[in-house]
């Protein structure tokens, strides 16, 4: 004997059905009640996260050519007998350290964190942030 499949119910609120094979075009600021920016013809303008990754990180190329000195520093001590890269900048320079470690995480290929000032990179990886800073243009970068 055969079984039946049971239909879904639809429910249909204020224009909007659940349970049809549509996709609902209700935006989660619409349902928080708060307004997405619209563009001058009135339709809803998507804010793009990426666009502003981009633009700060186009932001960042040009302070990191300015840059003097970068100290490159290996350390193993506080980290459970991990390697770790500490990264320290001249404290005139005017770089978000979080923009910053970002970038380095993505051209480096390794992990990355901010703490008291410093970037800390995982693993013994002096040598490739080395590369990687004089191919941005840093003019000195020294390795402890």
């Amino acid at each position: 004997m055969a079984k039946e499949k049971k239909s879904k119910k639809i429910v249909s609120v204020d224009g909007i059905s659940i349970g049809v094979k549509e996709d609902i075009g209700l935006s989660l600021g619409a349902l928080l009640g708060q307004e997405s920016p619209k563009n001058e013809n009135g339709i809803e303008k998507k804010v793009d996260s990426e666009q502003k990754i981009k633009n700060s990180e186009q932001d960042i190329l040009p302070r990191l050519q300015k840059l003097s000195k970068v100290m490159l520093r290996r350390r193993t001590s506080g980290f459970g007998g991990k390697t770790v890269t500490q990264v320290t900048l001249p404290n005139e320079c005017n770089i978000e350290l979080e923009i910053l470690s970002k970038e380095l995480r993505k051209g480096l290929g390794c992990g990355s964190r901010v703490e008291e000032g410093l970037i800390f990179l995982q693993g013994d990886i002096c040598d490739r942030a080395e590369a990687w800073f004089s191919k941005k243009g840093v003019k000195k970068v020294q390795i402890d």
